[in-house]
Order: C-alpha cells, then sequence, then structure tokens
C-alpha cells in the first residue's frame, strides 16, 4: 500500500548500492569492523549487511547480550556467508572495561558506533 502511494516498489538507494555493491564487496573482504552498539536496530542492520558483503572480520560490541545473542542466531540461520569472523563483547561502551577492549584493539580498518540511549 505504501509503495503504491509512493509510486515506486523499491528503495531509493538501490541502484547507487548495486552500482557499487562490487567496490564495497572487495574492501569489506580486506577489512575489519568493530560495530558499537552493533546489536541494536540500525547496528544489527548494518553488521547484516557487512555478512552479506563477506567481510573479513567484525567485532560487536553491545550493552545488550541478549540481543547479541539474536544478532549471531539471525546470522547463522539465515543465508549470510558464515565465513565471516564474528566476535561478540557485551558490555556498555562507556565503561572502564570497554576502554581496556579499545586500548587493546590490533589494527581495525573501520570503526561504526551506532550506541544510543534508550528514548522510549
Amino acid at each position: 500500500m505504501i509503495e503504491e502511494l509512493l509510486g515506486r516498489f523499491e528503495s531509493v538507494f538501490t541502484s547507487d548500492f548495486m552500482l557499487a555493491k562490487d567496490t564495497m564487496k572487495d574492501e569489506a573482504s580486506r577489512s575489519t569492523f568493530v560495530v558499537i552498539g552493533g546489536a541494536g536496530t540500525i547496528g544489527s542492520a548494518v553488521v547484516k549487511l557487512l555478512v552479506s558483503l563477506e567481510a573479513k572480520k567484525i567485532q560487536v560490541v553491545d550493552i545488550s547480550e541478549n540481543n547479541l545473542v539474536e544478532l549471531i542466531r539471525d546470522i547463522r540461520s539465515s543465508k549470510y556467508n558464515t565465513l565471516t569472523e564474528i566476535e561478540n563483547y557485551a558490555m556498555d561502551c562507556g565503561s572502564e572495561e570497554f576502554v581496556r577492549y579499545f586500548n587493546q584493539l590490533p589494527s581495525v580498518d573501520y570503526l561504526l558506533n551506532f550506541s544510543a540511549l534508550k528514548h522510549v
């Protein structure tokens, strides 16, 4: 129904994404990502996208252990590439534990921060 109202049946980003997909896949396949807030709504969508692009390695940091478990369950039970190395860390990005984790990180190619305070 909303598609009919808008007069389109695919995302406005689809054509741009398809044009850049091979380049993004090439970059992701040799890159290590740290995704903070990676088990939330936006973060988990990005993690799944990175897995679909066959990222080399993804470290997911989120305060919600339950959401991390759900994310991994979704990835493992879906069509996504499971060759991507995924590590999960249940911790608050404002904690001393996170600072220690962050300071010992080896080389990371991309750091994505989707952490947020709940507003509802």
